[in-house]
This record gives structure tokens, C-alpha cells and sequence, in this order.
């Protein structure tokens, strides 16, 4: 089975929620690589049969800027890395 894996500089994930729930939804791919999420490490991000592996963004006056996520069907085996330095978010999956 091939893995199908999309990339997507979102621009902040609260104002593209709906957007990548439909995504998920429609195209159902393996692996969504997330970059400038504009989230911290303190939200509850949950999407139906999906994982959700975050690296926060950076804070700013309580502003998070940057930030990177993996979001990753649960038929495929991945798991959070343990044991990275603080600040190194490396989110590790198989196909």
C-alpha cells in the first residue's frame, strides 16, 4: 500500500481547522506535514482517526508564531519520540 503523504504551510491550524478536517475527511491521506501551525504546546487537537503530533511555535506576548505538526492516519503505525533535547520535537512514523 502506498503511503500518500501531502505538505501544507497553513498559515495558522485554528483558521484552517475546518479546511484541513475536510481534507482528511475527503482525500483521507497517511501523513499531513503541517508547517506554521501558530499554536503552542498547551491545545487539544484531536482529528477523527488521525494522530496529531505538534512542535509548538514560538510565544510572543502570547502570540505563537511558527510551529510544526504531523498528522498521521492511526492504520499506520507512529508513535512520539522520547528523549529529545527541549526544543526538538521529532515526531517518528512507518509505513
Amino acid at each position: 500500500m502506498a503511503a500518500h503523504i501531502i505538505q501544507w504551510n497553513l498559515r495558522g491550524l485554528q483558521a484552517n481547522r475546518e479546511d484541513l478536517t475536510l481534507l482528511l475527511s475527503s482525500v483521507k491521506p497517511t501523513v499531513v506535514a503541517l508547517q506554521e501551525t501558530n499554536i503552542g504546546n498547551n491545545h487539544n487537537i484531536n482529528f477523527r482517526n488521525y494522530s496529531f503530533y505538534n512542535c509548538p511555535g514560538t510565544e510572543n506576548n502570547g502570540i505563537y508564531h511558527g510551529g510544526s505538526a504531523l498528522v498521521v492516519d492511526k492504520a499506520t503505525y507512529s508513535h512520539n519520540s522520547q528523549n529529545q533535547p527541549a526544543g526538538h520535537c521529532r515526531p517518528s512514523y512507518c509505513f
